[in-house]
């Protein structure tokens, strides 16, 4: 049996949990936070200039940070995001402060430094949140629920134990870094969904051209209802009208090898994979930008030699997985009658035509009328549409 569908008999008795999404959200159980998390509250009262501060300090050990993996377990969320995180960025940018430097193993001068001893305490300390608005805009005239809107979640982290150093290093005792995070804060609810290294969802999802990069929501939980929709092509319409630097000379309209005919929207029509030399296709088209994922168990729909006249037949809407499907949804809700999905319209065992392909790809996403892109998030307090459309 494969090991990724083993389960157990009690699993017939217990329902499966629906995917979070835009719809579903508000229906889903809180995460349970920590004593410590629970105090990562932004006051808006307390703020000053552009910067809300929370009294907060943690002690965990170095490497596997014990203490925020129970919290996590227990159900802390955010834990698990800033475990998980500190983790994963701890090498790429060495602690640093005070306009020091990183410190490298290269440099010989730091030889005496790496040989001294480290109990291994890290100190979790300084949470603030940024408001806001950006440097430049008028904060005089801004309304007050602008002014205290939080964007960004920092946190310091450092070493805990002031270690005895030889003086040519004692400023490294200090040395520390700090993490940010993007903050989701949904207008009239003082806590924020976290939601890290997003800025493009931050900056596209906007609806105000005074202070558009603070407006994150969208007009309809349905992520393709009519408002939501018109939104989009509202986004399209200023992208193709008023940005000189996405004009496109349309009188030598350029085409990828192949695209896939969405269909109709009643389903009538099968999607189908068309080529373009035949000089048939005509209008814009779309593009998906996606994970494969995990490709020993759940590889996306490939194009092969074996089955290209297959594809070419039609694709049942069942053969097509989730992203794929709702990507064929949104072009066709639209208006688009053409998508590219680089799975399906580079054949996967032919070296020569995956090489060929490859090199155009940047004029795949250049001539592209929107690029739909794909996220998957692995967390129990962040959410994202399954798709939103990039500009």
């Amino acid at each position: 049996m494969d090991r990724h569908f083993e389960t157990t008999y009690k699993a017939l008795v217990r329902p499966i949990p629906p995917t979070i999404n835009l719809e579903n959200v508000a229906n889903s159980p809180a995460c349970k936070t920590c004593e410590y998390c629970a105090t990562i509250i932004p006051d808006r009262t307390q703020l000053v200039g552009r910067n809300i501060r929370i009294n907060f300090e943690r002690i965990d050990l170095y490497p596997d940070f014990p203490n925020l993996k129970a919290s996590a377990k227990l159900g802390c969320g955010l834990c698990h995001m800033i475990r998980k995180t500190i983790r994963a960025t701890w090498a790429t940018r060495v602690m640093e402060e005070s306009s020091r430097g990183p410190l490298s193993v290269k440099a010989e001068r730091y030889d005496e430094l790496f040989r001294c001893s480290w109990d291994g305490k890290v100190r979790l300390y300084g949470v603030s949140f940024s408001s806001g608005l950006e440097p430049g805009n008028d904060f005089d005239s801004a309304t007050k629920e602008d002014k205290e809107k939080v964007v960004k979640l920092h946190l310091g982290l450092g070493l805990a134990t002031k270690t005895p150093l030889p003086s040519l290093y004692a400023g490294y005792m200090d040395i520390s870094k700090t993490v940010s995070f993007n903050v989701y804060d949904s207008q009239g609810k003082f806590w924020p969904m976290l939601v890290a290294s997003i800025e493009l969802l931050i900056r596209t999802l906007s609806t105000d051209m005074g202070l558009h990069w603070l407006n994150r929501k969208l007009p309809s939980p349905s992520a393709l209802s009519p408002q939501n929709l018109n939104m989009v092509s509202k986004w399209i319409e200023e992208c193709t009208s008023s940005h000189a630097e996405c004009f496109l000379d349309h009188t030598n309209r350029w085409y990828p090898t192949r695209l896939i005919d969405v269909g109709s929207l009643d389903g009538e029509i099968l999607p189908q994979l068309v080529e373009t030399y035949h000089g048939e296709i005509r209008g814009d088209f779309a593009a998906l930008s996606h994970m494969w994922g995990e490709m020993l168990h759940r590889p996306p729909l490939q194009a092969f030699h074996s089955n290209y006249e297959e594809l070419k037949a039609g694709i049942p809407k069942s053969e097509l997985p989730r992203n794929f499907l709702d990507a064929v949804s949104v072009t066709q809700k639209l208006g688009l009658q053409y998508i590219w999905i680089d799975s399906l319209c580079i054949i996967q065992d032919d070296p020569a035509d995956w090489k060929k392909e490859a090199t155009t790809m940047h004029e795949v996403y250049k001539w592209a009328k929107v690029t739909i892109v794909a996220y998957v998030l692995h967390s129990n307090i962040t959410f994202l549409p399954d798709l939103f459309v990039e500009l």
